[in-house]
């Protein structure tokens, strides 16, 4: 191994995922939850590129972002020829890559969002560009103003209806009065602007939540729970929980200390309160 290469390599990357940490922190100050926050289009081999699409929510230098996905690509390379860099997470962003016509496209997401959505908008970017980005016209391109207008329409999202939120809580009783299930974590997500609410919870086991919901395919509902284990002297398994609500990318995740004869009981009423955010949505 080239050994000057690699502690150069180590060096970069510690420099700008600190960078990228403290606009990470920064960003959670500021409560701003959006899925792709910036598309970066850039030559593979030179390193160089502009910004596609920047929602301002990133507070880091484009070249410094540019320069380290080619230093991972490059990295990548480095290691073996048949390897293609994906993406990767650093701090709280998520690095997604992509190819067309001999440019890459990388996005920059939140960690938490939908790692199959991000792809599938990035995905609609890139053939909308269709045949105008190619590595030769790379640098002499620039969107025209209807172009811009219209990536941010294919990145745009429908949001939750806030007046809705408050008539949400009424349902949330009917969960906490049955014996043997008892739910500690509930919350409301859209997949493109991440947490809308929680109803209970403590952050880690939210943070599992999200992480099981980024790795999901979107159009699943998914149930997953613990070996049986003591508590007070009683048999409890703890049980996760994420539905969908209908066709729209918003979702409910639960978890609940259970006794073990009352999965089919925790699945029924997680399932009648969804029912219940549907009828809601579909009111509205």
């Amino acid at each position: 191994m080239n050994f000057s290469f690699y502690f150069q390599f180590n060096f970069y990357i510690k420099f700008v995922v600190g960078i990228i940490l403290s606009a990470s922190l920064l960003r959670k100050k500021t409560k701003q939850f959006k899925m792709i926050h910036k598309i970066l289009v850039m030559d593979k081999d030179s390193g160089l590129g502009f910004d596609l699409y920047d929602d301002k929510t990133i507070k880091v230098d484009p070249s410094l972002l540019s320069g380290l996905v080619g230093a991972l690509l490059l990295f990548t390379g480095t290691l073996s020829s048949d390897l293609d860099f994906r993406g990767a997470d650093i701090g709280s962003l998520r690095i997604t890559v992509s190819s067309k016509n001999g440019v890459q496209y990388i996005a920059f997401s939140d960690i938490f969002d939908n790692q199959e959505l991000i792809s599938k908008k990035l995905s609609n970017v890139m053939d909308f560009l269709g045949k105008e980005i190619t590595i030769e016209t790379l640098f002499d391109w620039s969107p025209s103003e209807e172009v811009e207008k219209h990536i941010k329409r294919i990145l745009d999202t429908y949001q939750f209806p806030e007046e809705l939120l408050p008539k949400t809580f009424s349902y949330i009783d009917k969960l906490l009065t049955y014996d043997g299930i008892e739910f500690e974590t509930l919350l409301l997500t859209d997949l493109d602007d991440g947490i809308i609410h929680v109803y209970l919870g403590n952050e880690d086991k939210v943070m599992l939540l999200m992480e099981i919901l980024s790795q999901l395919p979107i159009d699943r509902t998914w149930v997953g729970e613990s070996s049986i284990f003591q508590l007070n002297n009683e048999l409890a398994k703890e049980i996760l929980l994420i539905n969908r609500l209908n066709n729209t990318e918003f979702f409910i995740l639960g978890q609940a200390v259970i006794n073990p004869t009352q999965k089919e009981k925790t699945t029924e009423i997680f399932g009648e309160f969804c029912q219940k955010l549907e009828t809601l949505l579909k009111n509205t």
